[in-house]
């Protein structure tokens, strides 16, 4: 991943404008990879209880970590080098729920991917509220 991500910084530092071909190839694989990844996450919650989700005190400590407290630690500290929109971008970015890649990245180093699934979950239900509350946050101050 590593390899993958330095040879796209500079693929785009250095504008270089790949053939067709490799360049379609490389935008079927990024869609299918974010489909398959859902879908994965939604076998891993089908063997979740759901009940036991919703109890877990860790899973709601991640949500507000990472939907609350990110966002206003990204403001207090971006405040200080960004202003208007990219600020607003960035605070609004760290207010987004986990990724649905979390739970192949989590797997690929050995800790549990229904964890990680369990926590997408949590945190994309939790973002209705919270994303609302991060804009008017934004709005406010």
């Amino acid at each position: 991943m590593f390899i993958s991500g330095t040879i796209g910084f500079i693929c785009f530092a250095k504008s270089i404008v790949l053939p067709k071909i490799i360049s379609d190839a490389l935008q079927f694989s990024s869609n299918t990879t974010v489909c398959l990844s859902m879908i994965y996450i939604g076998f891993l919650l089908a063997e979740a209880n759901l009940k036991e989700v919703m109890k877990d005190k860790e899973v709601y400590i991640f949500c507000i970590l990472s939907l609350i407290i990110t966002p206003i630690i990204a403001k207090a500290f971006g405040g200080l080098f960004l202003d208007g929109m990219p600020l607003a971008v960035l605070v609004i970015l760290m207010g987004t729920p986990a990724g649905a890649l979390l739970p192949s990245f989590v797997e690929s180093y050995g800790k549990s991917a229904r964890r990680a699934s369990q926590y997408v979950f949590m945190s994309t239900i939790l973002s209705l509220i919270t994303l609302p509350l991060v804009a008017e946050f934004l709005c406010r101050s």
